[in-house]
């Protein structure tokens, strides 16, 4: 009898360079690759009896032996969780770094089950080659049958499969199966197995059956879906242990396309092996995301005396390829708009097994622009290949690894399973042609020699896809890492996953965290940093920006997961007395977001010789400390605060740029930007003429023009003319918008710029300015209008701010300010000359930089809203106050944080904001404000001298911190 799995296993620990046989062999096993046997199969879905076994007592007492009752029962597929099986959720909805951690599992499981039931075999599985199949499981399993150990199995990635062929006679017997949840091996912190996204969960989902072959079948086709070579490697098994021969006869179908082959084929004892030419003679049709072209293969194995045995595969022509800096399909440019998923997926804890949802998901990715989605440190299940070899959706997958010591001395037994894990996923999904790309896991370091040599390994076993060593090293370009540094050296890389480089000690990042402190600006761009990189590289995992959680979304997790993050930030909200600002504070965050992601996906594309991103995140991720950086939520689902049309702008195969040195301008000043073009289409597009146009918010165009036609290579930077205009000479401030259309190549963009009067008015007559709170109560005592600028030293209760939003998480990156941007009350008059809308944008750059701090307004009056209001971090929940008014006796006060002294007005929307402020103090009187006596000002503010206040400095994550640049 052939090796089964486990052994097979065991031989690709001592001999590394059977990794392609096994590749082979086990795929066939499988039978998941989307290639399907005309076998015949009976489903074992439906209830099983169920036993827990925490004490690990189960198999010294005899639980797999015929006759044992189990008094549980549960529906497979399923999960104990699904079941209420398990130990009851206590974790408290309390904001702690336990309660914001993640989303819990209501009912918590780790260790084995034992899983039971009866299974009948039919007459006519009599004398055939009889399997069991589970199409995922976390992380072992173990079957029995009738009392008699079949194996053990365990991928985290692919199916489990048993040959039950020995003992599976006609009749009835007793199926046992035994799951074990429990760390196999050490992983890191991998998605394949984690509670902060799927859950380790334990149970069986997706197709569970038992399937019937003949003794003689077809075991493996594996295709060959480069044109030019285009074939298919079909391998025979044997259980008869006989020598035989026959004929594979193979019909090829697909959109324009019918042909046949057939080839003859002979076997031994072990099994046999044909290939059949798949170029044919017609025209082929090509598999790309402009047309997800698919093909079916259907091979029939003829012999004599013999029914036929069919096997089906569905496939896909195409070519990938990679030069230095760019990555090729089909001969044409990819440019990989991608974006991450990390098993995430609430109602169940574990990813979708039909194909149906990962359909609705890749259709979502499409409506927002995006042809590519990575799977971070694990490989998704055969539903989402089908499903994104039918949408046409650029995957990348990877070993389910997040690990820093791989190949350590001692490693052996987990080096075996990572070698094998690799051959499982290749040899069940690798016909697909969506799988392009792969990686060995995420940011793995330590022992790089080892990696390179396992890279090269998978590499030559098939060249069927591009290879990465990891995703995200810190790559150097120019010096050997040291010991213990994350930074590994190049090795057989098709392309690179990175964000940043390591260059003379200094990071140089790629990502909008590094250019965004900077005066805002869209000409800025990372080639003298991707100049670094010898082969194709995209950017990794670009964005990460916060967005206040959306509360509203609480009742959705009707599954095995409860939002206890987001129940106790409600709570705490409640007692701070924010709750019913929660909506705002989500929306104001998530425009702000949105804005933010649009100039990382353009600062990508104006980058010369970039493959490409992929954004953490369009979708919320729920783990490590509450990550919501998504304009989607957990599910995949609309916030309400962006709009997909406006963000696919950037993100289409067709975008058109511009670069504009600055985002504020000066009435009368002339703007000049030069346009460029990015085109990943699938054609070159010959004199491609546009139009701009210059108008306000309110639809007031300012000024028009055309573009002359301009003939679009494949590819970026492609230069598209110059805009050039004098501003008008307004009398008021505005926002206004850039905006350039090409509707022939159904294109368009545009970008917000500011334009205020060049002088305008910073002191007013009836209106005290000062930054003593002594002159300041004094003034107020009189009835005065008083515009109070405290020295951050004043603050009794100072919260230090940032400009952009807190990176990733201000839970799990702690050592940041963590704040979410503003909630702008943006009609109220005190604004009337400065223009803003609700939430922060470019224009407030200027304003915020250097950080000015908020004062907290936790111990005063709660009914007082700002008027500028600091949205914090959901981790503290205070009311925070950049720009907020009160009666004070008989006068106005109006605090600004912001350090708008005479002497501090260079910048220009600096000086607009203090204009508008005082212009409102100077107008008519407010009756409506809210009060505050001396006694609560004394708590926010105390009489000290001005004095600077040291910022905290921000880090994140090896990023540069930001900070105003000269």
């Amino acid at each position: 009898m052939p090796l089964n799995l486990s052994e097979m296993v065991r031989v690709i620990c001592c001999r590394p360079g059977l990794l392609s046989r096994l590749a082979l062999v086990w795929g066939c096993l499988a039978g998941a690759t989307g290639a399907r046997s005309e076998e015949a199969t009976q489903s074992l879905a439906g209830n099983w009896e169920v036993r827990l076994d925490p004490k690990i007592m189960g198999a010294g007492q005899g639980w797999m032996e015929p006759g044992v009752k189990f008094a549980d029962q549960l529906p497979l597929p399923g999960t104990t969780d699904q079941a209420n099986l398990g130990i009851p959720l206590s974790v408290k909805p309390i904001v702690s770094k336990d309660g914001l951690a993640r989303l819990h599992r209501k009912f918590s499981y780790i260790g084995p089950a034992w899983y039971r039931r009866s299974i009948e075999i039919p007459p006519t599985w009599e004398g055939r080659r009889v399997l069991l199949f589970l199409e995922r499981v976390l992380w072992e399993s173990q079957v029995w049958l009738d009392g008699v150990e079949i194996g053990k199995e365990n991928s985290l990635s692919t199916p489990h499969q048993f040959d039950l062929t020995a003992q599976a006679s006609v009749g009835r017997h007793e199926l046992v199966i035994r799951v074990d949840n429990r760390q196999q091996f050490d992983i890191g912190r991998s998605h394949g197995y984690i509670e902060d996204t799927q859950s380790i969960w334990n149970g069986i989902a997706g197709t569970i059956e038992l399937r019937a072959t003949p003794r003689i079948w077809i075991e493996q086709i594996e295709i060959e879906p480069d044109p030019a070579k285009a074939s298919a490697k079909v391998k025979i098994g044997n259980l008869t242990g006989q020598i035989g021969e026959g004929s594979l006869k193979a019909k090829i179908t697909g959109p324009g396309l019918a042909f046949e082959v057939a080839v003859p084929v002979r076997w031994t004892a072990d099994g046999g092996e044909a290939t059949i030419d798949l170029k044919g003679a017609q025209s082929l049709p090509l598999w790309s995301e402009f047309h997800p072209s698919l093909c079916t293969l259907s091979v029939s194995l003829v012999r004599p005396g013999a029914d036929a045995v069919t096997c089906r595969q569905i496939f896909g022509y195409r070519k990938i390829a990679a030069n230095s800096t760019t990555i090729t399909l089909n001969d044409l440019p990819v440019f990989f708009r991608g974006t991450h998923e990390g098993a995430s997926f609430p109602l169940t804890g574990y990813p979708p097994m039909d194909v149906a949802e990962w359909r609705r998901l890749f259709r979502i990715l499409k409506e927002w622009g995006l042809n590519h989605m990575r799977f971070h440190s694990y490989c998704p299940p055969e539903a989402c290949f089908a499903a994104a070899d039918a949408e046409g959706i650029y995957l990348q997958a990877e070993l389910p690894l997040w690990a820093g010591d791989l190949g350590k001395n001692g490693d052996a037994g987990r080096v075996a399973w990572v070698r094998a894990e690799a051959a499982r996923i290749f040899a069940a999904y690798g016909n697909h042609p969506s799988l392009v790309l792969f990686s060995l896991g995420n940011e793995l370091h330590g022992q790089y020699e080892f990696m390179k040599t396992l890279l090269a390994e998978l590499q030559q076993a098939d060249r069927r896809r591009l290879y990465t060593l990891t995703s995200n090293r810190l790559w150097v370009a120019d010096a050997p890492p040291k010991v213990g540094e994350r930074d590994g050296p190049p090795g057989t890389d098709d392309f690179l996953v990175e964000r940043a480089f390591r260059v003379n000690g200094k990071i140089e990042g790629m990502r909008g965290q590094s250019f965004f402190s900077e005066a805002p600006n869209t000409a800025v761009d990372f080639r003298n940093i991707l100049s670094r990189a010898a082969r194709p590289l995209l950017t990794h995992e670009i964005g990460q920006w916060t967005v206040f959680p959306n509360l509203a979304e609480i009742p959705k997790y009707t599954g095995v997961l409860r939002p206890i993050n987001l129940e106790a930030i409600r709570e705490d909200l409640q007692q701070a007395g924010l709750l019913e600002q929660a909506a705002d504070f989500t929306r104001a965050s998530g425009l702000f977001s949105a804005e933010l992601y649009k100039q990382e996906l353009e600062l990508a594309l104006r980058t010369p010789g970039l493959a490409g991103y992929q954004l953490l995140d369009l979708h919320d991720y729920p783990g490590q400390g509450t990550a919501h950086v998504g304009l989607l939520d957990s599910f995949w689902d609309t916030k309400g605060i962006a709009d997909p049309a406006a963000f696919r702008e950037a993100a289409a195969p067709v975008v058109p740029l511009v670069r504009l040195p600055k985002r504020v301008f000066t009435a009368g000043e002339k703007l000049t930007a030069p346009v460029e073009w990015a085109n990943y289409s699938e054609h070159p597009i010959a004199d491609l003429g546009a139009t701009w146009e210059l108008t306000t918010t309110t639809g007031q165009s300012l000024a028009r023009g055309t573009l002359a036609g301009v003939g679009l290579a494949l590819g970026a930077n492609q230069p598209g003319g110059t805009i050039e205009l004098a501003l008008p000479l307004l009398e008021k401030p505005v926002t206004a918008v850039l905006r350039i259309q090409a509707p022939a190549a159904k294109a368009g963009n545009s970008w917000k710029i500011w334009i205020v009067p060049p002088a305008p008015a910073v002191e007013a007559a009836g209106v005290t300015v000062t930054d003593s709170l002594a002159r300041a109560k004094a003034a107020l005592q009189t009835g005065a209008r008083v515009l109070y600028l405290p020295p951050a030293a004043a603050l009794r209760q100072h919260q230090d701010t940032a400009f952009l939003p807190a990176f990733w998480s201000p839970v799990y990156f702690t050592s940041q300010a963590g704040t979410m941007g503003l909630l702008i009350h943006d009609r109220h008059p005190a604004l009337a000359d400065f223009p803003t809308a609700e939430h922060s944008d470019w224009q407030w750059w200027g304003v915020l930089t250097p950080a000015p701090g908020a004062v907290v307004l936790d111990t005063i009056n709660k009914s007082l809203r700002p008027i500028v209001q600091v949205i914090d971090s959901f981790a503290r929940n205070q009311k925070l106050g950049l720009v907020f008014e009160a009666r004070v006796g008989r006068g106005h006060l109006l605090v600004s944080t912001v350090n708008l002294s005479e002497t501090n007005l260079t910048d220009p929307m600096r000086r607009q904001l203090r204009a508008s402020l005082v212009h409102y103090l100077a107008s008519a009187a407010r009756s409506d404000l809210v009060s505050l006596n001396e006694e609560e000002l004394s708590r926010l503010f105390r009489e000290e001298a001005a004095g600077k206040r040291s910022a905290g400095e921000w880090v994140k994550d090896m990023e540069p911190p930001p900070e105003k640049k000269p």
